[in-house]
């Protein structure tokens, strides 16, 4: 059962940030995007959507918003503005894994009642891959926090 992720993260730290963030998904092939939605400096929707109008595979990427915003209605309005995917903060393992899959095409659900792991969050999961699981997010938060 078992299964190996890994990600190549990016951040494009200065100014301006958003002219970064295009020209890095321009030059490298990225499965999948995770745009944080209110960094400092960087409008996550802008970006997105300019991303969504450039040239060729590029615009194509999946783009998953990361938002605090967790009213009614919040994911419909950041996939009409082009995010393929949607996960709110605090960030659960399980729905971060499983927008990655539906974005990028593959057949895998995590849920708490037919997943093998059998985990509705960080807690539920086997100690080996909640601690994989820890160490992602504990990365992507301290990336977060470096933007601000």
């Amino acid at each position: 059962m078992g299964a190996t992720a890994s990600a190549t993260v990016v951040l494009q730290p200065g100014a301006p940030e958003v002219a970064g963030a295009i020209a890095a998904v321009q030059r490298t092939d990225y499965d999948v995007v995770l745009m944080d939605i209110q960094m400092p400096g960087m409008d996550g929707v802008a970006t997105t959507q300019a991303i969504r109008r450039l040239d060729g595979l590029a615009a194509k990427v999946p783009i998953i918003a990361l938002t605090a915003n967790a009213m009614v209605g919040d994911e419909e309005k950041y996939r009409s503005m082009g995010a393929d995917g949607y996960v709110s903060k605090p960030i659960e393992p399980v729905e971060l894994f499983n927008a990655i899959g539906q974005c990028c095409g593959t057949d895998f659900e995590l849920t708490s009642s037919d997943s093998p792991l059998g985990a509705k969050s960080r807690a539920d999961l086997p100690p080996e891959v909640a601690e994989e699981a820890a160490n992602f997010i504990d990365s992507l938060d301290d990336l977060m926090d470096r933007t601000d």
